[in-house]
């Protein structure tokens, strides 16, 4: 016998119209179900009767369009839209199509807490969990035979799908430059029927949803979305026929706004038919006109909402009801489609506010705290603290709220938020979160040991502490719990190799910088402790213009006793000390003596160059460093008052007494006037009589010296050469007078100085130990 589908009983007995009907839904089951007769072994893809499992308002809206948020009639399109649903809403759908394929839907959602293990602790993740059932069936198609050249039915032919799916789905708040990122998945179990025999499969969905929220006066939010179905998938297999059906991969994606204070929300959606566009307007509170169009075919519907019908339990609850037409492709376009859904929305109030932030325990030592979430727009908000209520919020035309300062009491305070209507009374209270407030900072005693090379580190604390951490310059020491106990804590590090002995003192120390949070995140002050002495003031290569410095610096708690240049210091209770330590012009080496409590002497070094300078040389003199080191070196000299006086002119008295002091002669006696002009109370007197005397100066032959005569630079350096103070040496006479400045920078020049300068500024050689 000859099975024949899509074939009516009698041509005799039927009508041609109910015939080309019938043949054309025969022709539709049997390639749904193509995998039944197949002789060879085949893989095939299969119409996915999922997409079509949607309440009316989806189908007037683009039929797969994958960012219609907080509606359970898209489960099967997108996962994602559940994952901020509050309430337990239960939906329902009928439609059918071609006047023969029936399609039921029921969706519905359960809000729930995820726990989430972060460390030692739990947080809870609000999600949502939701549950799709629907089926599609075609039934009481006759099934015949041809035979004796008639045509005779044997039988009753059904075909159809039953999908069941478990959804879950979650959102996160400002992540990414979002307001709202939402995301869910599916796993669901695909069943194919054909009369009696039954294949399953199972798949799994996968899909997002992203919001923005705008300050545009008239763009509310924008949503961007996206889902697979199908995501992965087993394939259909009938038992004892060879070949396998494939669940089909398949991917939605669209975008939307909400206008003009959500009167007005526009979506574009990829369809079957191509890009779709659709939109929704607000009439009123309770009427919505719906419609979308793929510009080859259209739909459109309606919606009504009604509010406080009181049900179970004398709550009152909303509900809506939705309508759809839609319209098929060709050659069908004729045949409409109608499609009713019902909907429960929930219990009739403001709708429950969410606390964004903070999460659930947040703990803080501030004795405020800013608390913000969502909740219905236009709504007072009015937020809790420990029962009572504190504060009072309006939330903006977007849902959003917030109170900057919100005030905390001291210990634990539980927060909660309810949205207040004056038409529909109090929302749920929105769910609890801790804030625990500490503000006291936790303290801590440090034990260091030094062990040849190693330091050990013993940290404790009066109260458990949550961390403990620590670094040696760039080196970070790793802290444990003393056996788990958490006021004890425990670390060793090796010694840094600028502790070594005889190393001289970097801009800084070997340091220990150490902190520590309680148990409640509040931080201690950071601790510093140098190794093994620490000096703030001066450092190394330092250069003074005093005849004394101050060393300022912090001893270190290893440290038993500091000496500076074998003086030793005193160091108060907070390890504090400072000494006065004398210099001599030129190079200068202050070596610090630290003794460990463990008896082990280390010695570190400083360079210090001490300067000669004049409180008349100022930074914008050129000559300013040729002047100091000359006059470091003993060569020039200032008057008797301290200044320098660089712009003066250089005079045989000048010179004269530059030559005595640098020779190093010893000054004669003054018994009466040396010269005619030069008389013996003359300041210089001494010297001028000194470097007569021992030839090397001239005086006139007239008896007189000319002290004030105001020299040019040949004459200053004929007079040197001859004192042998410098090399004889050529220069160029310009006939002008020289002043004092040029004297040192053209000194500072001269073979005879230049090594000199060279050695004076060399940090690298000439710092002796005063041992």
């Amino acid at each position: 016998m000859e099975i024949q589908m899509g074939l009516l009983p009698s041509l005799q007995f039927i009508n041609m119209k109910k015939i080309f009907k019938n043949t054309l839904i025969c022709l539709l089951c049997v390639h749904l179900s193509y995998g039944v007769f197949a002789q060879e072994e085949i893989s095939l893809g299969i119409d996915n009767p999922q997409v079509k499992m949607i309440g009316a308002r989806h189908s007037a809206l683009g039929g797969t369009n994958p960012v219609i948020f907080g509606d359970v009639n898209g489960l099967f399109i997108n996962p994602a839209v559940i994952s901020h649903i509050e309430s337990m809403p239960f939906s329902s759908t009928y439609q059918r199509l071609l006047s023969d394929f029936q399609y039921y839907t029921v969706n519905s959602s359960y809000p729930l807490k995820v726990p989430i293990p972060k460390g030692d602790e739990i947080e809870y993740q609000n999600a949502s969990l939701g549950l799709s059932v629907g089926r599609v069936a075609l039934e009481g198609i006759p099934e015949t035979v041809f035979e004796n050249e008639r045509v005779r039915q044997i039988g009753i032919y059904s075909s159809g799908f039953n999908i069941i799916e478990l959804s879950l789905a979650s959102s996160l708040y400002d992540v990414f430059n979002f307001t709202q990122l939402s995301g869910g998945f599916g796993v669901k179990l695909f069943n194919q029927f054909l009369n009696e025999n039954n294949r399953t499969a199972m798949g799994f969905d996968a899909g997002f949803i992203a919001m923005y929220q705008t300050d545009h006066p008239w763009v509310n939010n924008m949503y961007l979305g996206g889902s697979i179905v199908n995501l992965f998938a087993t394939s259909l297999k009938w038992d004892d026929v060879a070949g396998e059906s494939l669940l089909p991969f398949q991917m939605f994606f669209g975008g939307g706004a909400d206008l003009f204070d959500d009167f007005l929300t526009v979506y574009a959606n990829n369809s079957a038919g191509g890009l779709s566009f659709s939109g929704e307007v607000r009439v009123t509170d309770i009427f919505t006109v719906r419609g979308s169009t793929d510009l080859s075919k259209f739909s459109f519907g309606t919606g009504v909402v009604f509010s406080e019908l009181t049900g179970v339990g004398y709550e009152d609850y909303s509900v809506r009801f939705d309508y759809a037409y839609t319209t098929n492709d060709a050659p069908m376009d004729n045949v409409p489609n109608h499609i009713f859904s019902i909907s429960i929305l929930g219990e009739t109030m403001p709708k429950q506010p969410k606390i964004l932030d903070p999460r659930d325990v947040e703990v803080v030592n501030t004795p405020y705290y800013h608390v913000k979430g969502r909740g219905p727009k236009y709504t007072s908000m009015q937020i809790f603290n420990n029962d009572n209520l504190k504060r009072t919020a309006l939330s903006s035309r977007f849902g959003s709220w917030g109170y900057e300062g919100f005030p905390l009491n001291e210990g634990e305070n539980i927060i909660y938020v309810k949205a207040y209507d004056i038409d529909s009374d109090f929302s749920l209270k929105s769910d609890s979160v801790v804030i625990i407030s500490d503000t006291v900072k936790p303290t801590v005693d440090i034990t260091t040991y030094v062990e040849n090379d190693d330091l050990k580190f013993i940290v404790t604390s009066k109260e458990n502490l949550r961390e403990v951490n620590a670094r040696i310059d760039r080196k970070s020491l790793v802290f444990r719990n003393d056996d788990g106990n958490k006021k004890v804590w425990l670390a060793e590090s090796q010694a840094p190799e600028r502790m070594a002995d005889n190393s001289y003192v970097s801009k800084e120390m070997s340091m220990l910088k150490l902190y520590a949070k309680d148990l409640a995140g509040n931080a201690m002050d950071m601790v510093k402790i140098p190794f093994f002495i620490g000096i703030d003031f001066p450092k190394d290569k330092y250069v003074q213009y005093k005849e004394k410095v101050r060393v300022i610096g912090k001893s270190s708690l290893l440290s038993k006793s500091v000496a500076i240049n074998g003086k030793t210091v005193f160091v108060d209770e907070d390890q504090n000390f400072s000494l006065s330590v004398p210099l001599k012009p030129g190079k200068n080496l202050l070596e610090v003596e630290v003794e460990s409590k463990n008896d082990q002497i280390l010695t570190y070094v400083m360079r210090i160059l001490s300067l000669t300078s004049f409180p008349d040389i100022q930074s914008g003199i050129k000559q300013r460093r040729e002047i100091e080191f000359m006059a470091t070196l003993g060569v020039i000299t200032g008057d008797k008052d301290g200044n320098f006086y660089p712009n003066e002119n250089v005079t045989r008295r000048y010179i004269t007494k530059m030559m005595v002091e640098a020779s190093k002669t010893p000054l004669d006696p003054v018994e009466g006037d040396v010269f005619a002009d030069v008389a013996s109370d003359d300041p210089d007197a001494a010297y001028i009589q000194t470097a007569v005397m021992n030839g090397l100066v001239f005086a006139f032959p007239d008896g007189t010296f000319k002290p004030d005569r105001p020299l040019t630079l040949s004459e200053a350096v004929s007079m040197l050469s001859n004192a042998y103070i410098i090399g004889d040496q050529e220069v160029e006479d310009t006939g002008e007078f020289l002043k004092r400045k040029e004297l040192a920078m053209f000194l500072a020049y001269t073979p005879k100085y230049e090594p000199k300068v060279e050695r004076l500024i060399n940090w690298e050689t000439g710092y002796l130990s005063t041992k």
